[in-house]
C-alpha cells in the first residue's frame, strides 16, 4: 500500500461555568473573560483552572492533496 499524508486536528474543549453579577450580559461576559485570559497569560496548569475536569476531545483527519490523482 501507498503511503498518504494525513493532517490530524485535535480539538480540545473545557466548559467552565462561572456566577457572576453585572449590569448586563456583555459586562458580565468581559469580566469572565478577562478572569480566564489573565490566569492563561500568567502561564498557570490548565488542570487546576477546571479542577480537573476531563475535556471533550474532538478528532479531525483529512487527507493532504499531494497533487497526485
Amino acid at each position: 500500500m501507498e503511503r498518504k499524508n494525513y493532517k490530524v486536528t485535535v480539538k480540545v474543549n473545557y466548559i467552565l461555568t462561572m456566577d457572576h453579577s453585572q449590569t448586563s450580559m456583555q459586562n458580565a461576559k468581559a469580566d469572565v473573560k478577562k478572569i480566564v485570559e489573565n490566569y492563561l497569560k500568567d502561564g498557570k496548569d490548565l488542570r487546576t483552572f477546571f479542577d480537573n475536569q476531563k475535556p471533550q476531545t474532538l478528532f479531525k483527519v483529512e487527507i493532504i492533496d499531494n497533487g497526485k490523482d
